[in-house]
């Protein structure tokens, strides 16, 4: 499976792309810093802010609804070129069909 990425500000349309190697799913964010931290995006300073943030959105004490989810990525590859999408994508993102993506690889 592929994730493709898209943004939605600034210039927007897709800027690369990824294969999904694995889905890991935390009820403790530490847990992902203890495992990860060396292979996340974010630095250690920017997860542990990111999490407090969070805290302060679902409150102090009270449990996340949801998991946390960890997205580990393979061949990771950023396009030449942005590509416009044809139709306005939102924030949350869509799935894109296979035509779809044949369109986008014709583009760049």
């Amino acid at each position: 499976m592929k994730i493709i990425f898209y943004a939605s500000r600034e210039e927007q349309g897709f800027y690369g792309e990824a294969e999904i190697e694995e889905v890991e799913f935390f009820e403790n964010p530490m847990k992902i810093l203890e495992k990860y931290k060396n292979n996340l995006f974010l630095t250690e300073e920017e997860f542990k802010k990111y999490i407090e943030d969070s805290n302060k959105k679902w409150g102090y004490g009270k449990k996340k609804k949801k998991p946390w989810i960890v997205i580990i990525l393979k061949n990771i590859r950023k396009y030449p070129k942005v590509v416009k999408p044809k139709r306005f994508i939102p924030v949350c993102g869509k799935y894109v069909k296979e035509d779809e993506y044949e369109q986008i690889l014709k583009k760049l």
